[in-house]
């Protein structure tokens, strides 16, 4: 029977593949958080900057509303990249690249 426990996959993984399997897309899920933490907190700011120049002061539940719709505006915005991410962390194959999913992902939008 196969075990779900993190270390005894972790070490099949490293058995099976290398050490360097458990590193799989960490070049781009880099990019995605950086654009991520980029989008979010362009949006958080901004949001706040223009709430608190209408009330001087603001509560928890504006700054639930806020942190909300910046959480929104960024996982719109940065989902492809999560795909992308995804795909790249699935892939068995060398050959496909960050270029080759991206502008897949992008299609809807």
């Amino acid at each position: 029977m196969k075990s779900y426990l993190p270390f005894s996959t972790i070490k099949e993984i490293v058995q099976k593949e290398g050490w360097q399997a458990l590193y799989k897309g960490l070049p781009a899920m880099l990019v995605a958080i950086a654009a991520s933490s980029g989008v979010y907190f362009f949006w958080y700011h901004l949001l706040m900057k223009t709430i608190t120049k209408k009330r001087k002061n603001i509560g928890t539940l504006w700054n639930l509303i806020i942190a909300f719709v910046a959480g929104a505006i960024n996982c719109t915005c940065t989902n492809p990249l999560w795909v992308v991410t995804s795909r790249l962390q699935l892939q068995r194959k060398k050959a496909e690249a960050l270029l080759t999913c991206l502008p897949e992902s992008y299609v809807v939008c």
